[in-house]
């Protein structure tokens, strides 16, 4: 589905993404890593401000596990355009004005 297309940072109601999924579920490394291939974002939060990141990072040292740093590593470090986002988000800097700001960048920044 992600080569033909499908956005890997598509939410459910809940705002979680399949990488949100794939952390909450204990996943496999390939399937995070072949998300984080097609451009899923570690950072995006959910409805909770959770992100995927923060799942891998609590299964990890709950658990023991040492493949979440394979994830964690892979992912890191966030792009620029993450971090700019997530600032953006945190400063309270209104970006809701279509006339200054496109909506598909308005979408990225609702993202992080």
């Amino acid at each position: 589905i992600l080569r033909l297309g499908a956005d890997p940072n598509a939410a459910d109601s809940h705002g979680a993404t399949p990488l949100h999924l794939v952390a909450l579920n204990r996943g496999s490394v390939a399937q995070a890593q072949l998300l984080l291939e097609y451009g899923a974002h570690i950072d995006q939060t959910d409805n909770r401000s959770t992100t995927p990141l923060m799942l891998f990072q609590e299964w990890q040292s709950l658990l023991s596990q040492e493949w979440p740093d394979r994830i964690i590593d892979h992912a890191l470090p966030l792009p620029l355009s993450c971090l700019a986002a997530r600032v953006v988000r945190q400063s309270g800097i209104p970006f809701d004005d279509a006339e200054k700001v496109p909506p598909t960048l308005q979408t990225f920044i609702r993202r992080h």
